[in-house]
């Protein structure tokens, strides 16, 4: 059973529902209570699959989850300009595609789907986009990717660092997927507006809250991640002046690996692998010459 915050669960329950609202307000959500709060991305698609019995999945180009995280679904990885190709051939039930992937290449997500759609009608399979680096593209207007389940990570490039880092949504833009997401996850403490005796910890209480008073605090609204956006355009224009970087066009800068990293930059934008090096322009992350504790982040102007 959860152990309950030390507010009462109606406030909690209060901020979940007010955050659920900004977010719709900031992402181009039209039905703002059906906003499902998870733990994870991956964690939520393979709940969700689960409850649709979805046994064949493919995933597009370099999403950041391979078929080993899906275990024991069918997996098959194709390139967006395959999926057709690859739907065809093994019948899949359900589509995964990036708005921007891990690397920052972009993907039409909205031009891809429909594609889908008018090529394949009713036999059409449920088409998931990732919304997780969407903030490397502008966070365009959910309702507009022609997606039935949309889901991302708040941390990547909404939330400070350290107020609510596992903290993720899942949006089913369909009746028949909000009916199905609701049954997987009506017993789920603050992931849905349900409330039910006996509910389960599934959403820490504290992640919620922080994260609500963040974005209130702050005032969090288009007009902000507009801003936020522009300021993000330089940092990334600045590393693109000084270093031999791949121009991804989005946020999202990757360069070959050994190449030597600005050290003016934060450590928290750097995520080094075997085949380069990927650095996030988060204007309000490199102001930090530090991590951010939990402490930190809720004093973060």
């Amino acid at each position: 059973m959860r152990v309950l915050s030390t507010k009462s669960e109606q406030e909690v329950a209060d901020c979940a529902n007010s955050l659920r609202n900004r977010l719709a307000e900031c992402f181009g959500i039209s039905e703002p209570e059906h906003v499902i709060f998870t733990n994870g991305v991956t964690t939520s698609l393979r709940l969700i699959f689960a409850g649709l019995n979805v046994r064949k999945l493919i995933l597009g180009p370099e999403e950041y989850c391979s078929p080993i995280h899906f275990f024991p679904l069918d997996v098959t990885v194709a390139d967006e300009h395959d999926l057709l190709a690859a739907v065809q051939s093994s019948n899949a039930q359900a589509i995964i595609l990036s708005t921007v992937a891990w690397t920052g290449r972009s993907f039409n997500v909205s031009e891809v789907f429909y594609g889908l759609r008018k090529a394949l009608g009713p036999k059409c399979p449920i088409l998931v986009a990732d919304y997780s680096h969407a903030g490397a593209a502008g966070f365009p207007a959910i309702e507009t990717l022609n997606a039935d389940l949309v889901v991302g990570d708040l941390q990547k490039w909404l939330l400070p660092n350290g107020v609510a880092d596992e903290l993720c949504f899942a949006y089913p833009c369909s009746s028949f997927l909000h009916y199905a997401c609701e049954k997987v996850f009506t017993g789920c403490f603050l992931a849905t507006e349900s409330t039910i005796p006996n509910m389960v910890r599934w959403i820490s209480p504290t992640q919620i809250t922080l994260a609500t008073k963040w974005a209130t605090r702050v005032n969090v609204t288009k007009a902000f991640l507009a801003e936020r956006h522009r300021d993000n355009e330089k940092l990334r224009e600045r590393l693109l002046s000084e270093m031999n970087c791949v121009d991804s066009g989005t946020l999202i800068v990757w360069m070959q690996s050994g190449t030597a990293v600005p050290q003016w930059l934060n450590d928290d934008l750097v995520w080094k692998t075997g085949s380069g090096v990927r650095i996030m322009c988060r204007a309000d992350v490199q102001k930090l010459k530090k991590k951010s504790t939990r402490k930190d982040a809720q004093e973060l102007p």
